[in-house]
């Protein structure tokens, strides 16, 4: 139990790890830290997968209402020739009192990083959500592809594009 940096994503808190100088815009649609309590299993060399039980997004002290968000997670690391990850998580994000209502938000991530040449390797992430309440329906989703070159031992040239969309599907109880 504690307080986590959020598993989603290809990018980090810690700026020195990614490979840009600055993150995407996908990595502010995600929660940046979660508090609860989780539990791994390494399942082979390879496998392992997660479960938690946490206060919401970005509510380390006090959440915003009384239910807690599930993650489930599942990772495959093949060492510097490919990883992957995929996480799914689901719970009530919204404050007591929105008029939106106590609905839960229902969240995918899934990225991968791939080792294609000694000196050329690709990222691909997708995020999207899906948040029925009250008032209609919140969708988003957004894609995101990060290449980065080896030039010299000592120099690397990065490249990342992005896409997000939102829906948002309004009506009158």
């Amino acid at each position: 139990g504690g307080i986590f940096v959020a598993p989603f994503g290809a990018e980090y808190l810690q700026i020195y790890k990614n490979w840009c100088w600055s993150v995407s815009n996908l990595f502010y649609l995600m929660p940046f830290q979660i508090s609860g309590l989780r539990a791994s299993w390494q399942l082979s060399d390879r496998w392992t997968v997660r479960a938690g039980v946490y206060s919401g997004w970005d509510r380390v002290i006090d959440d915003n209402n009384a239910a807690k968000s599930v993650l489930l997670q599942a990772e495959y690391n093949a060492g510097e020739a490919m990883f992957w990850s995929v996480q799914y998580m689901v719970g009530a994000e919204r404050d007591r009192a929105a008029r939106e209502g106590p609905w839960a938000r229902h969240t995918l991530d899934a990225y991968g990083e791939f080792r294609v040449h000694d000196r050329l390797q690709l990222r691909a992430q997708v995020f999207a959500g899906v948040e029925p309440n009250r008032l209609g329906v919140n969708a988003w989703a957004a894609g995101a592809l990060h290449a980065r070159a080896r030039v010299f031992d000592w120099l690397y040239l990065a490249r990342s594009e992005e896409h997000t969309s939102e829906l948002q599907s309004q009506f009158r109880i």
